[in-house]
């Protein structure tokens, strides 16, 4: 059971007569209630059951109306998820048969009894009405008209009514208004055994023949009772089970229609995941495929360099060859052009930016992915745009644009910080000699920091410090500030007759 909800408009969903369930469990045959599922629109005024005897069409106006009662009692109710209940001032019922000798009443007579009742109570306010074999006890023309007058007086007022009829004219009569809806229990016309299924739009036929073959009444009985009966009334029950069998047909396709989708719908999900993942590891695999190529470049650089340098020196002892000079220069265009490629597809194949977000989500102690550092960190203090955001220990002032949600999904908890390092590559001319010869100590040094870090980014294997000889002051500065570089493995004065310059100048060996 589930508590009720209440609203605008009668839905049941899973719907279950709690006495009707418990038989069953008594019973102990195994057999299990069919929940009914049931939806009326507000407009809807009236609803006529319809279909065959020991269909299950009182079950449904007990069922409806025990769980009302049960929903403003305040009980929880056997309804599945999605059922809403209006609230109605009364819940009135005429259900049975309550003829009386005593009371000196025919069937006919009690009905009309309580429907009489019903008008006085339910004019005081919004009531639900149950009206079981509505027109029956009396002739089938006059007792359809009466039916007919009593659903007409019934939907002037706040009233919904639910009855149980077998009268062709209270079928028609339904389907003529607007504000009424036939419905019928659904009938297997090959087993001839109830479904205990509501069917909501259609009248249903009382199949009443059949039921009395199947219950052992003569055959000629059941042809005379057919020779009585109107072509257009033979004409109008074989329309009926005709639409009956097309609506189990359509039903049973709509089930099977809805396990198809669900299963598509998951198929379809798991390719578009699948599909991501592909397209990921491609974009990852052209990634390793470019660097890998950037890193042949560099190492094809290292080595045209070298090739430069000898070229150089070789055309320097001939005078200066400008050949080589034009050689060398159609090279660095080519390598440029070959490195500005590379660069360019490890730009479009790397990964690609997310949605930065949003300002409202911002507040110290969110984690954030910081993309310009490729590293997760915790926002410290927000300030306008600006946010201070502590990554691995140390304090940035960032953008709020430039920071994304977490790439872990994890936006409180610290995680270990993934840090990738990349060496910048000196694009251009760089030289592997450096003349210092007449510069002042504080210029000379500043001079050669800058070209032995030009000199280490683009992997230079040695280079050469002219210094001169002079008074060795400059040369001892030179040495003094290549003894606490980081990136020198070591450096000596250059040898007569091997180094060019001899011990005018210093051979440097880097790491």
């Amino acid at each position: 059971c589930d508590l009720p909800v209440f609203g605008q408009g009668l839905r049941l969903e899973k719907a279950r007569h709690p006495l009707l369930q418990m038989q069953f469990r008594r019973e102990g045959k195994g057999r299990e209630v069919v929940p009914l599922n049931l939806t009326l629109p507000t407009s809807c005024k009236a609803l006529a059951v319809t279909g065959s005897n020991t269909g299950g069409k009182t079950v449904v106006l007990k069922t409806v109306g025990l769980l009302c009662l049960m929903a403003q009692s305040g009980l929880p109710v056997p309804v599945g998820p999605g059922s809403v209940f209006p609230v109605f001032q009364h819940i009135l019922a005429d259900i049975g048969d309550e003829q009386s000798l005593q009371e000196n009443l025919s069937t006919f007579s009690a009905h009309v009894s309580n429907i009489a009742a019903i008008f006085r109570d339910c004019a005081t306010g919004p009531s639900l009405v149950l009206l079981d074999e509505l027109g029956g006890g009396t002739d089938p023309v006059e007792g359809g008209a009466i039916a007919c007058g009593v659903l007409e007086h019934l939907a002037k007022g706040s009233t919904l009514t639910i009855c149980t009829t077998h009268l062709a004219l209270v079928k028609n009569y339904v389907h003529a208004r607007q504000d009424m809806m036939n419905a019928a229990v659904r009938f297997d016309v090959k087993t001839l055994r109830p479904e205990y299924t509501l069917d909501i739009g259609r009248p249903g036929s009382s199949h009443a023949l059949l039921i009395a073959r199947r219950l052992g009444l003569p055959q000629a009985v059941l042809k005379s009772a057919e020779g009585m009966m109107s072509g257009e009334q033979l004409h109008l029950e074989d329309v009926l089970t005709r639409m009956e069998a097309d609506q189990r047909r359509i039903a049973r396709h709509a089930d099977r229609l809805a396990d198809t989708e669900s299963d598509l719908a998951a198929k379809r999900d798991s390719l578009k995941a699948e599909l991501e993942q592909l397209r990921t590891q491609r974009r990852q695999l052209l990634l390793e495929a470019h660097r890998q190529a950037d890193s042949l470049v560099a190492n094809t650089r290292r080595e045209m360099e070298n090739l430069i340098r000898s070229v150089r020196e070789q055309a320097r002892r001939n005078n200066g060859d400008r050949t080589a000079k034009i050689d060398t220069e159609a090279i660095r265009r080519e390598l440029a052009d070959k490195e500005r490629r590379l660069q360019e597809g490890l730009k479009m194949h790397g990964e690609r930016p997310r949605e930065p977000l949003q300002e409202s989500a911002l507040a110290p102690g969110r984690r954030v992915w910081v993309p310009r550092l490729s590293s997760h960190g915790v926002i410290a203090s927000v300030s306008g745009h600006k946010l201070e955001v502590k990554v691995n220990g140390i304090l940035f002032s960032i953008q709020a644009r430039d920071v994304e949600e977490t790439r872990d999904g994890q936006s409180v908890e610290k995680a270990t910080p993934v840090v990738h390092v990349s060496q910048p590559i000196v694009q251009g001319h760089t030289s592997s000699e450096l003349n210092l010869i007449g510069m002042r100590v504080e210029d000379a040094l500043a001079e050669l920091a800058a070209f032995i870090d030009r000199s280490i980014r683009a992997q230079m294997p040695e280079v050469r410090i002219i210094h001169g000889f002079g008074t060795g002051r400059l040369r001892k500065a030179v040495q003094e500030w290549l003894a606490r570089c980081p990136g020198v493995r070591s450096y000596h004065i250059g040898r007569d007759g091997k180094d060019p310059g001899a011990g005018g100048c210093t051979i440097v060996t880097f790491q």
